[in-house]
Order: C-alpha cells, then structure tokens, then sequence
C-alpha cells in the first residue's frame, strides 16, 4: 500500500487492528529510500520517521524488500509526483488523519532501480 504525504512531512504508523507483519520503506520526493523499518501484528507503537522529509510510505509484507535486495537509498520509479509545497513536521494531531487514511489503497505500478 502506498501512502502519499503533499507536502513532506515526518510519518508515523502503527499497526492496530493489522493481523500480519509488514515491513515500511520512508521515501522521499525524489524517490529514494529513506529508512526501511518492520513492524508487527497488532502493535499499537508508534513508528514515527526519523526525516521530516518524507513524500511517501510504501507498506509491504515483512521481508518483502531483503528478498528484492532493496535497501536504503534505492529509488523507486513510478509514483505520482507531488505538489512541490515546502517540508513540514507532522503534529500529533496528524496522526488520526494518516492511521485513518491507512486503510485506503493507493494504486499503481512501481519499479526500482
């Protein structure tokens, strides 16, 4: 699942109500990986990004990424672009938007290099 943040923005998920482990790769607006992170079934933590530079999370089933050899720093081609705002850091208050936005599915087809 792809999640989209216009403008950039510090991300932060969790995994209520999720009965399988995911792995979430932070990207930013030019397409590259920030941090790669796993996360567990019903984990109610939060896992906020370490940049306040991310344009999108990209959700995939654990392990998904270390069997494609993806890792830090690999581009990811075929996402939508952004509107070009400014950077911002996410608020608490931003969290209940993005975990209800959670559940919808952005399509699309996605390539690496």
């Amino acid at each position: 699942m792809l999640f989209i943040f216009d403008p950039p923005a510090q991300a932060v998920f969790w995994m209520k109500n999720t009965r399988i482990p995911l792995s979430i790769a932070f990207i930013d607006n030019q397409g590259r990986i920030l941090e790669i992170r796993s996360m567990k079934p019903f984990d109610e933590t939060l896992i906020w990004s370490v940049s306040n530079a991310v344009a999108y999370a990209l959700e995939v089933n654990e392990g998904w990424f270390d069997r494609h050899l993806i890792q830090m720093g690999t581009r990811i081609f075929g996402i939508p672009s952004l509107s070009g705002k400014p950077e911002r850091r996410a608020s608490r208050s931003d969290l209940h938007r993005r975990i209800q936005a959670r559940n919808e599915v952005r399509s699309g087809s996605f390539c690496t290099k």
